[in-house]
């Protein structure tokens, strides 16, 4: 299956290989994208550190599919389905091959779906923030990545400590 099929067309009865926890019910959902796996498994790890149940995926185009996915939980026999219906905040790579951050985030305000999205980028300069601010993109950062300024911006829009309560913020960017 191409690229193409797999973003426009039927939705795939498998998941393709998810680096995903077990996940607690009283934890928000992050999907982070991101090519490089050392950076995804890092940013996975920081955000899981942070409080947050995260699923790391390889690229934008599993990211769309697992969004989608998640919008249709019948589709996929899936023992996540009660816990994993609803994705609190999204991070990721402004550009990938394929599909990129930008694509996705534009299809998400496409369909009226207003989860957080926060962009990363290697090279995105002014240009990036000015699209990502277009497209209703809630923070974008530059990489080298200052962790910790990132989940501060996480925390600022779902904070776990406050997860129960009115968890979702709103960043100013």
């Amino acid at each position: 299956m191409s690229s193409i099929q797999a973003v426009t067309g039927e939705l795939p009865r498998t998941r393709p290989s998810v680096s995903r926890a077990a996940p607690p019910a009283s934890r928000p959902r992050v999907l982070v994208a991101k090519e490089q796996p050392a950076l995804r498994s890092l940013l996975g790890r920081t955000l899981r550190e942070a409080g947050y149940d995260v699923t790391e995926l390889d690229d934008g185009t599993a990211l769309w599919n697992e969004l989608r996915l998640l919008n249709e939980p019948g589709v996929v026999n899936d023992p996540y389905a009660e816990e994993v219906h609803q994705v609190h905040l999204i991070v990721s790579d402004a550009r990938m091959h394929g599909l990129d951050g930008l694509e996705v985030l534009a299809r998400l305000r496409a369909n009226e779906w207003g989860t957080p999205v926060i962009l990363i980028s290697a090279d995105g300069g002014r240009d990036l923030e000015v699209e990502g601010a277009r497209l209703g993109a809630a923070a974008v950062f530059e990489q080298p990545l200052d962790l910790q300024a990132l989940v501060s911006a996480a925390r600022a829009l779902v904070d776990p400590a406050r997860w129960g309560d009115e968890a979702v913020g709103h960043l100013s960017v």
